[in-house]
């Protein structure tokens, strides 16, 4: 079980790797005829795989995980959901909103053709080889924690119950 643990811990690390790697040149920092030293600057635009949200598909053939980006506009960091194949090659951005997806929850369903994401503090489903989004929920509050059942029919969260009026 160790050794599987191990495996699969370093598989995921090649796999992140190979990721930045193969980001396309134009998300890659350009060289520079001279050098200097990092910035702030620099250190807040560098992509970030958000924590805790990779996820190995169910065949262990397909990593998804969500990357940000740095909006100067809005003064934040933007995730997207994206999807690199094990064996290497490019990676696939699967989400393209402007506000972007909220970098926790993704989860592979248990048949590995659907994918489970987080946006707007609902859950939203999205077909594993890309396509459109469709919101799952709508709650009246933010859900959080989402599973899948195991034969992977229904899907559980947490949510707080709406205010009553009078609370209101």
């Amino acid at each position: 079980m160790a050794k599987l643990s191990r495996l699969l811990r370093t598989t995921i690390v090649t796999v992140l790797l190979s990721v930045v790697s193969a980001l396309p040149a134009s998300a890659q920092p350009q060289p520079q005829a001279t050098k200097r030293p990092m910035t702030l600057m620099d250190l807040a635009e560098l992509r970030r795989i958000g924590v805790g949200t990779t996820q190995l598909s169910p065949d262990g053939r397909t990593l998804v995980y969500m990357l940000s980006t740095t909006d100067w506009k809005t003064g934040r960091s933007i995730y997207h959901l994206w999807k690199q194949n094990v064996g290497g090659g490019a990676p696939t951005q699967l989400t393209f909103t402007e506000t972007g997806d909220i970098p926790a929850g993704v989860r592979w369903s248990p048949d590995g053709k659907t994918l489970l994401f987080m946006r707007d503090g609902q859950i939203w489903l999205l077909p594993a080889d890309g396509g459109e989004p469709r919101a799952l929920t709508k709650h009246a509050t933010n859900v959080s924690q989402p599973a899948w059942t195991p034969d992977g029919a229904t899907v559980y969260f947490l949510a707080s119950d709406p205010q009553t009026p009078d609370e209101r």
